[in-house]
C-alpha cells in the first residue's frame, strides 16, 4: 500500500482528480497522517461495504475514533527504529506498528489517567470497537500481520450458565432465555455444571 503525499496540494486539481481516479465518492471521510500522507491501506477500509454504504454519522465517528488512536500512536509512542543504508533511523510509531502494549497505554491513558480525557465506559467502548473492526479488516486483507486489540474467547458455561440460587425458591433473572428451575438437570447434563 502506498502513500500519497497529498496535504501540501489539497487545492490543486491533481489532487481531486487523484481521489476521482481511486474511486473514492465525494464526502468520505478520509484520514491523513501528521506528515500529510494519505494511506491507501489505511483509508481503503473507509471504503470498504462495512462503512461506505452506511450513514454519514457512523463514517465520521469510525475517522474521528481512529484519529485518536493514530494520534497518539504517532506522538505519544516510542519511534520505530528501522535499519537503513546509511544507517539507523527512527520514525513515528504508524497503525501498522501498533501492539497490544500500545492499545493499553491508549486505554490507560483514555480512562484513568489523570492528564488523559477520562471518557466515559460507553464511549471508550466505541472507539474500542471501531479500532478493532478496523484491524479486523487489515488482518483479513493481508495490511498487518495481527490486531493490537487482544481477543477475549468466549467460554460457553460462563457465558449460557444460569444463575446460582442464593435464597429459597425459585430463581428469578433477567438473563435471557434462562431455564425454569425444573430444566436445571438438562442444563446440567450438557454443561456438566450445577445452575
Amino acid at each position: 500500500m502506498s502513500l500519497v503525499p497529498c496535504l501540501l496540494s489539497w487545492f490543486r486539481r491533481s489532487t481531486w482528480r487523484w481521489l476521482d481516479a481511486q474511486g473514492i465518492p465525494d464526502g468520505t471521510p478520509f484520514l491523513i497522517s501528521p506528515a500529510g500522507e494519505y494511506d491507501m491501506g489505511l483509508n481503503g477500509y473507509g471504503r470498504s461495504p462495512a462503512l461506505i454504504g452506511g450513514p454519514v454519522n457512523t463514517q465520521l465517528a469510525f475517522a474521528r475514533d481512529m484519529k485518536g488512536f493514530l494520534n497518539f500512536l504517532w506522538h505519544h509512542r516510542p519511534g520505530v527504529v528501522e535499519h537503513t543504508g546509511s544507517g539507523l533511523m527512527s520514525r513515528p510509531r504508524s497503525w501498522k506498528d501498533a501492539t497490544v502494549g500500545d492499545r493499553q497505554v491508549y486505554e490507560a491513558w483514555r480512562n484513568r489517567d489523570p492528564a488523559g480525557p477520562r471518557v466515559k465506559g460507553a464511549t471508550w467502548n466505541r472507539e474500542v470497537a471501531t479500532v478493532d473492526g478496523f484491524y479486523k479488516w487489515a488482518v483479513r486483507k493481508g495490511l498487518v500481520a495481527s490486531s493490537p486489540i487482544e481477543q477475549a474467547g468466549l467460554n460457553p458455561v460462563a457465558e449460557l450458565r444460569p444463575p446460582r440460587r442464593t435464597t429459597a425458591g425459585p430463581v428469578r433473572s433477567s438473563w435471557p432465555n434462562a431455564p425454569a428451575d425444573d430444566q436445571a438437570s438438562k442444563w446440567r447434563r450438557v454443561f456438566g455444571r450445577d445452575p
